[in-house]
């Protein structure tokens, strides 16, 4: 939407008079990239931050270059180097970026009544937070489970789909990205099972396996473990959900790694090895959100729910 706005934008440089011009008003996340690319310096590592691709990077900086009419960075072959009307206005586009994050957090404060919130995640994660979300004691936001895997849910994380979005990483830290908060919530041991008894990854080199699909970070994690300890896994299961690798493993001579968590209370037909690995379950939420009391609320009692031995209180 273009405006008629009274604005003079002074720099050390220049100044240009735009009281008499209509132009186009910055979009918050136009001026999230600017500040980013000018932190990191480089359009592929703002990229990584923010979880965008180079070329929309690239657009977003250009196309507010030609909304405010500044050259913000020097193009120097594939370097960029922030220009002195770039950085004198990044002053500005911090406190414009402030300002956004005050308002919207205003904006869930309208009233006593915590605002509903939609938490996504992967399935054995979503599992553990059930009481959490649907708690009666206390004031408790109204919560919403969503099934969502990480790219996806990332995405709608940042679309405002999802207020929250569970990650897991089974050793290899996930990737952090500047608009986004990040809060620890489990971190829990890796059991080897099988239904033979002592079952060790000496014994597993040439058995067979029911593992989660490569497409799922714990099926790229277990197989991870399996190459670190020398080889192959022979898997004769794809299969994505814990409960039925565990009927699957059951009574047979057939191994899996799994969460502490998604282990059963009837172990009967299960013998269990603790391994040296770990899963941890962390909750990601939009950045400007840190001081939203539905959000803050929710993830207090997700982390009171859940230990972080890998068990539930």
């Amino acid at each position: 939407m273009y405006h008629a706005v009274h604005l003079t934008i002074s720099t050390a440089n220049s100044t240009y008079p735009l009281a008499s011009e209509i132009v186009n008003t910055p979009s918050i996340d136009s001026v999230r990239v600017f500040l980013s690319v000018a932190a990191h310096g480089s359009i592929t590592h703002a990229s990584r931050a923010l979880g965008y691709t180079p070329s929309a990077i690239s657009q977003r900086l250009s196309g507010l270059e030609q909304d405010l009419g500044v050259v913000l960075f020097e193009r120097l072959g594939n370097r960029l180097r922030i220009s002195g009307d770039g950085e004198a206005l990044i002053p500005a586009a911090s406190e414009m970026l402030r300002a956004a994050e005050s308002f919207t957090l205003a904006a869930t404060q309208t009233d006593n009544t915590l605002q509903s919130i939609v938490v996504g995640g992967f399935p054995s994660g979503l599992a553990l937070l059930v009481d959490a979300a649907f708690r009666t004691d206390g004031e408790q936001p109204s919560v919403q489970l969503v099934n969502s895997e990480d790219v996806r849910g990332t995405k709608d994380l940042r679309s405002g789909l999802l207020d929250v979005m569970l990650l897991q990483d089974y050793g290899v830290e996930i990737d952090r990205h500047d608009d986004l908060a990040y809060l620890e919530l489990l971190v829990e041991p890796l059991m080897l099972i099988s239904g033979r008894p002592d079952p060790t990854f000496a014994s597993a080199g040439s058995a067979a396996w029911a593992i989660p699909t490569v497409e799922h970070v714990c099926g790229v994690g277990i197989r991870s473990l399996c190459t670190q300890a020398g080889f192959d896994p022979n898997t004769v299961a794809d299969i994505d959900d814990f409960n039925l690798i565990i009927d699957i493993v059951r009574n047979r001579d057939i191994y899996s790694i799994l969460p502490c968590s998604a282990l059963p209370a009837d172990r009967n037909g299960l013998h269990v090895q603790r391994l040296d690995g770990r899963r941890r379950i962390t909750a990601a939420f939009r950045a400007t959100e840190r001081e939203n009391p539905a959000i803050t609320t929710f993830l207090e009692k997700a982390r009171a729910t859940l230990d972080h031995d890998g068990n539930t209180n």
